[in-house]
């Protein structure tokens, strides 16, 4: 079933068919750019990207660092850490983390979290570690 829209399109087409053959095009729409028209203060895109390759490395590096910061060998409990302290066996497993409770795991995820996200030593204000803080369980 052909409907008076379709048909009326289709002669529409039929016009603009004859027109073109005679060299005249329907006129373009207002604000209309051709997409080969040049744009003027343009970065090229080898550009960007080598620049925004040089911005991934200099971030990547900058956490690797934070990262190599926070590793921390053997977490403990109650605040202690495992670097440069001589413990026997039994105290080092008591103070073992995988034998806390839940509370303590969060606890010490969340200072692992706000070391690595910090500005400076002790940084508690800036909004990345107040984020990491209220995040966490």
């Amino acid at each position: 079933m052909v409907t008076k829209k379709r048909i009326h399109r289709q002669e529409k087409r039929k016009r603009w068919a004859e027109l073109a053959e005679k060299g005249i095009f329907p006129r373009k729409p207002q604000m209309y750019l051709d997409k080969d028209t040049p744009v003027k203060n343009a970065v090229p895109r080898e550009d960007r990207d080598a620049e925004s390759k040089r911005q991934d490395e200099v971030a990547a590096a900058e956490l690797n660092a934070k990262l190599e910061i926070v590793k921390e060998p053997n977490l403990m409990r109650f605040g202690f850490e495992a670097t440069g302290l001589v413990m026997s066996d039994r105290v080092r497993k008591l103070l073992d983390l995988h034998n806390g409770n839940q509370k303590d795991v969060v606890k010490s995820q969340k200072k692992r979290g706000m070391e690595m996200f910090e500005m400076r030593e002790g940084d508690t204000g800036s909004s990345a570690v107040q984020v990491i803080a209220l995040t966490t369980r």
